[in-house]
């Protein structure tokens, strides 16, 4: 680097620039997309409701005369309760009423309504396919800026080395970069034509970074892209292609050809999950490869750390292993280190940590993470003891005491009523607590949520605690 570059005006820092904007992107997509699933899954759920699905069927209820409708209501019932079939329904429809009008239509609605296609499936589908679609752009974007960075890497095969401008193409060109440009598009395209092991093939070879070992279950991604290929190509029916692929992962997997597959919502969050945890961790590594560590760090705790707060235990797994593996400073590692060791346990239990964390030697570290230590181990009583400390100290936020995921079971104790207590005073104080916590009195043994105008003395307890369960709700503010 010359005196006159600044590092963002080097290949490097041009690369990690954009990356890390990238980062963010492709991070908030497939939060974009969760979100989507949330808001629109109840809506297409009710398109599938009977009501919903038979409503063309029943509008033609009003066109039949009056004294034909106990016997077509007496039709609909056999055929709703399976005593009749369809065949068997339109055969005595068109016998009996051959010559009304509205016998016809009656028989068509009540076949497109059986027919129509569901569309909860449907909405899943297209957010499966956009997921995939957006780290297959996230991995064209890593591509390019990684020409950019190392442009001498156009001709790193044979190849690509035949892939050489005619004087014509050169004619078309204004400047050099412009030709480097046109290049580096031709090869991300066509390198977009492969598929998910050709993509990886290409990351080890230009830049020794395996993606299957980056990804949460590299099968299971797989999988993802198999199924959205199925779903695209195939109506969502198992083709011959995926069974074979599904085998060559699993040799006992059995899936009969033309099966369905299934959408569901808890798949559709889990293909998710795969999908950010393989994009960011690709950003990460290629920055990492050019670039500092410290970096990618200030982007993977945030994330790690928000994915915990949603219980996405998998995700933040992975993540922190990767960013434990990083040569970043020690702090950084233990917070990896605490986040990771929180997600094992909601899987696995206190057992799934015990050996490492009852080992883990916090003598000569900060109280912080000597209480890190004690909540990971359930040792309450000193939990207590350090976060009484941190607090007087001013080392805690409000925001740390509410919702920090390693106070969850410090959160159900009593005693957690006199640490957050003085945090809190005034109506504006209690709103940082969410719906999670209530004001139990102790005197009456009746249960308020905070806004409640009875609320007028007692503890605040979370809602979950078993004293809670068993008290009286207030009639008012529950009702």
């Amino acid at each position: 680097m010359t005196e006159s570059q600044s590092p963002k005006t080097t290949p490097e820092g041009r690369l990690e620039a954009h990356l890390s904007v990238h980062f963010d992107f492709y991070k908030d997509q497939m939060q974009a997309l969760r979100d989507i699933i949330a808001a629109t899954a109840p809506y297409a759920s009710a398109l599938d409701e009977p009501t919903a699905k038979f409503a063309e069927f029943f509008s033609i209820i009003p066109q039949i005369p009056a004294p034909r409708l106990p016997e077509i209501r007496e039709l609909i019932s056999r055929l709703g309760t399976g005593g009749l079939s369809f065949r068997q329904f339109a055969k005595e429809v068109l016998e009996n009423y051959n010559r009304e009008r509205w016998s016809l239509a009656l028989i068509a609605k009540f076949h497109e309504s059986v027919t129509r296609q569901p569309r909860l499936p449907m909405l899943r589908n297209a957010l499966l396919t956009a997921a995939v679609g957006s780290l297959e752009a996230s991995i064209a974007t890593v591509v390019t800026e990684f020409y950019h960075c190392r442009p001498e890497a156009l001709e790193m095969n044979s190849k690509d080395r035949d892939k050489e401008f005619s004087l014509k193409d050169l004619a078309q060109f204004s400047t050099v970069q412009d030709a480097i440009d046109s290049s580096i598009s031709k090869r991300v395209e066509s390198l977009m034509f492969g598929g998910l092991g050709d993509w990886r093939k290409f990351f080890v070879d230009a830049m020794k970074i395996d993606l299957a070992t980056l990804a949460v279950n590299w099968p299971a991604l797989q999988e993802v892209f198999q199924r959205r290929h199925v779903i695209v190509h195939n109506g969502g029916r198992a083709s011959r292609r995926y069974i074979a692929q599904m085998k060559s992962l699993d040799p006992g997997e059995s899936i009969t050809e033309g099966a369905v597959l299934d959408c569901s919502q808890e798949y559709l969050e889990y293909a998710i999950d795969q999908l950010l945890v393989a994009g960011v961790l690709l950003i990460s590594a290629v920055i990492v490869k050019f670039s500092s560590n410290s970096i990618v760090t200030a982007y993977l705790n945030p994330l790690a750390y928000s994915l915990l707060r949603e219980g996405r235990w998998e995700t933040v797994k992975r993540l922190c292993q990767y960013g434990m593996e990083m040569s970043v400073d020690q702090d950084s590692i233990l917070i990896f280190k605490v986040n990771m060791a929180l997600a094992i346990k909601a899987m696995d239990g206190l057992d799934g940590i015990a050996d490492e964390i009852s080992s883990w030697d916090v003598s000569a570290l900060s109280d912080r993470f000597k209480l890190a230590k004690a909540c990971l181990m359930g040792d309450l009583d000193e939990a207590f003891r350090l976060l009484t400390l941190l607090t007087d100290r001013d080392e805690l936020s409000t925001e740390d005491l509410v919702e920090w995921p390693l106070l969850s079971e410090v959160r159900n104790d009593r005693r957690f009523t006199a640490i957050i207590s003085p945090r809190l005073a005034g109506p504006d104080g209690l709103k940082l607590l969410g719906p999670e916590f209530v004001i139990l009195n102790p005197r009456s043994g009746t249960v308020h949520k905070q806004d409640c105008r009875f609320a007028k003395s007692g503890e605040l307890v979370s809602s979950e605690a078993p004293e809670v369960q068993a008290a009286r709700h207030c009639k008012e503010c529950w009702k």
